[in-house]
Order: C-alpha cells, then structure tokens, then sequence
C-alpha cells in the first residue's frame, strides 16, 4: 500500500535542491536553506517504481544535480513524474511511476539527542498491559549474592515486548519495559570503580540504560540516531549487545551491531554511568575488512583491548584508545 500523499509532496519547494536519483528506484535531495528555514526539513526522498506505460525501459540516474522543477501529476493509479535539472547532459526526465512514499528528514548525519522521552506512552501502555497479563516466558539471571535480574516476555497484538525487573534480596527494586524483546545484554553488572554497582539494561533496541540498585538512581538514554523519515521517533544507531568494562581505566568497549550486520565493537568513557557519553570509537571499518560480514568480540587483558574476528585479531592499547577519542575520532 503507498503512502505517498500529493498533498504532502506540494507543501515543499525542490527548486534549487541537489538531487540524485539512486538505483533507478529513489530520488534523493537536499533543499535549499531558504526551504530549510521554512519546513525545517533538510532532505527528501521519494521511492517509486516503473509504471505500465512507462516508455522508458529504465528511469535514468544522475547525481548531485540541481533541480530546476519537480512536478508529478496523477494519472489514474500511477503518477507522471517531470523533473528538469540544471544540467547540459540530462536537462529533463519524465516518466510513470507507482510511488511509495516520500521521505522527510529533519537533519542529516547522526543525532546523540536522547530520544528517550518520546517513547514514554509506548512504555506506558506496555506496563498496563503486562500488569493484567501472564508472561509468555521467564529468565532469570543472578549478577551476585544480593542482585538478580529477571526478564519476563509478553505479547501484545502479536507484539512481543519484555520487562526487566531488579531484584535485591528477593524483593523488586527497579522495572522497567523494554520494547524489543530481541535484546538480552552480556555482562550487564558492571562493578565500578568509585565503588557503585550499575545494572545495564535495554529498554528499546537502540541505547543503553543504567540503574544504581543502592542508590536507585538511574539514567536512560536513546540516540536519535541516524537521519530518518520524521514520521518516526529515531533513526537506526548501534544495537550494543554485552558490555565489557575496563574498571581500572574507566573504559568500555561494547560489542554489538548495526541491524544484523555489519557486527562492532564501539569503545568509549564510562566514568560517570548515570551522565552516559554516547561518543564512541568505531573499531569495524579501521581495523577489519568493510565487506566482511564477520562478527567480532572484545575482551580486555590488562591495559589492551583485544578484539577477535572471524580471520583477524586487533590489540588495542590504552593509550592509543585515549588518544583516538581525544582527538575526536568518536563515531556512533
């Protein structure tokens, strides 16, 4: 079903926009700033698909052009698209097309805004709903003589979501819904080294979460990710999946992934938990092959970092991790 809405697409002025047309399925643009200054929006995308009678056998590709105009009409169950370009090679393009939808985003790159808040009726609804509700399943997990952490799945219109539960000498101190039921951390007792302990846990696919059980203090955080259609809260960032903590340096390295692949370990600061940095080393693409789907583990040994693929294994010290984050090399 398409979600592209004419309506929608001519609020927007794409004249004087750079533009590319990729894989002959998506125009992409950036708009100009005066058009930034009126939407708040800073690029579009508009998927489609060949439509019957579309006399071209494949829509051209060009990248980084000015558009001069951009119409699209409706004609029956598909549009006629027109787009006339600032360029000798392609001046004009004109096809049908089915079109999906159109995607505004509001920034480009990566946001470290913490989305958290946005989720709050999502987690809200959850909790009503698993405190009237029998668990699909149960696991339980002891972190030490006094901590346990208990994980319980439920399902909601065909919707799984978890609540984590931390237990001190068997009574409940701390709970909390996490709205993706694929995500169970490694290691997530961290033992700090100003002498506090933290339970990290996910309460969405995305970010981490931090909870003192002695103080009952704790921190949430969510990156707003990637630029992303504004239909949505956030945008795809790393899904950490176990936590290695250097307690003698105050570092950690957290392993994970980016939607299956391609798998990481991203290292950042961890000094204060309960005020979380999310700047963090990527170790994938500097030290491993880019295409290699490989996954990749981490384990510190005194003041190094070792991280193990598939085929290679990188060792890491200190003071070269210090060094790189220093000098501003951090990327989600």
């Amino acid at each position: 079903m398409s979600e592209f809405s004419l309506e929608e697409f001519r609020k927007y002025n794409y004249k004087g926009a750079r533009a590319s047309i990729r894989f002959s399925t998506v125009l992409t643009g950036f708009f100009t700033e005066r058009e930034k200054l009126s939407s708040g929006f800073t690029s579009f995308s508009i998927f489609f698909s060949r439509a019957a009678g579309c006399k071209l056998r494949k829509i051209p590709e060009f990248k980084d052009e000015i558009i001069e105009s951009l119409e699209i009409t409706e004609d029956g169950k598909r549009y006629l698209v027109k787009i006339c370009l600032e360029s000798e090679e392609i001046p004009e393009i004109q096809f049908f097309a089915v079109i999906n939808k159109l995607c505004l985003c509001r920034y480009d790159g990566f946001s470290y805004e913490n989305a958290y808040e946005r989720f709050a009726d999502d987690f809200k609804n959850c909790e009503t709903f698993a405190a009237g509700a029998d668990p699909v399943e149960e696991e339980r997990k002891t972190l030490a003589d006094d901590l346990e952490l208990v994980r319980k799945e439920y399902m909601k219109d065909n919707v799984p979501f978890s609540v984590y539960s931390v237990l001190m000498n068997n009574e409940e101190i701390f709970s909390h819904v996490c709205l993706d039921d694929q995500v169970d951390l490694k290691n997530p007792l961290i033992e700090h080294s100003n002498g506090h302990r933290y339970v990290a846990i996910k309460v969405h696919l995305y970010g981490i979460s931090f909870f003192d059980p002695d103080t009952k203090e704790r921190y949430h955080y969510m990156p707003e990710g990637y630029a992303h259609d504004n239909r949505y809260p956030v945008g795809e960032s790393f899904i950490i999946t176990a936590v290695h903590y250097n307690r003698k340096e105050d570092l950690v390295a957290y392993e994970g992934c980016y939607w299956a692949c391609p798998c990481d370990v991203l290292i950042g600061d961890l000094k204060d938990p309960l005020n979380y940095d999310p700047h963090l080393l990527r170790t994938y693409v500097k030290y491993f092959e880019p295409l290699d789907d490989e996954a990749v583990k981490a384990k510190w040994r005194g003041n190094k970092l070792i991280i193990k693929g598939d085929d290679n294994t990188v060792e890491l010290s200190v003071s070269d991790i210090r060094r790189e984050l220093e000098n501003g090399e951090q990327e989600q």
